[in-house]
């Protein structure tokens, strides 16, 4: 129970407020202060097909907010192959998924249109997941909490899969890149 506890302190710690939300999407609605966030995540390591990605999210970077602020912690995102059973998903994304991925099962074996993905017909039970986007994850004690692509990190769950992954990891930066960040930001390392 401490050992929760103690967890639930830091992850508290780590949590961003609306104001902060507020501020990162502020800032970054300016296109000078994107291209210089941009540049200065390239200068760290962060992989220029993510940085192509998520800087065209609206607004940019929005999954990232809270490891922008506290980019000092954080290693550049490595590419690598995750098992899905370590992913660690919201009850509210699995029950939401979950859902969806019944109704395209009940519809398609009844007989009816059914259509998993937006503009996408395939079935999302005969992925290869090795050819998908990499999913985007935080590096955690136990498993790796999610970042961007809860839906196939979903999908690759259900089908007992590893698939490819960004995976950030905590670890101290005190590269100047990672202060320009924090100032751009308006804020000093803690």
């Amino acid at each position: 129970m401490k050992l929760l506890l103690e967890n639930w302190r830091e992850y508290l710690n780590e949590m961003i407020s609306m104001d902060d939300v507020n501020r990162v999407d502020r800032v970054l609605s300016k296109r000078e202060n994107l291209d210089t966030l941009i540049s200065l995540l390239a200068q760290l390591g962060w992989p220029k097909a993510m940085l192509d990605t998520h800087s065209k999210d609206t607004p940019p970077f929005s999954e990232f907010r809270n490891t922008l602020l506290n980019i000092e912690k954080y290693s550049a995102p490595k590419l690598q192959v995750v098992d899905a059973k370590d992913l660690l998903l919201d009850p509210e994304t699995i029950a939401d998924r979950k859902a969806k991925f019944d109704k395209y099962v009940a519809d398609k074996e009844a007989g009816k249109d059914a259509l998993y993905f937006r503009d996408d017909p395939r079935d999302p039970r005969d992925i290869d997941f090795s050819k998908l986007p990499p999913i985007s994850v935080i590096e955690i004690d136990d498993g790796y909490e999610m970042a961007d692509g809860a839906h196939r990190a979903f999908l690759a769950q259900q089908a007992g899969a590893k698939l490819p992954a960004y995976v950030i990891s905590s670890q101290a930066n005190d590269n100047a890149a990672a202060q320009q960040i924090k100032e751009l930001f308006n804020e000093t390392p803690t």
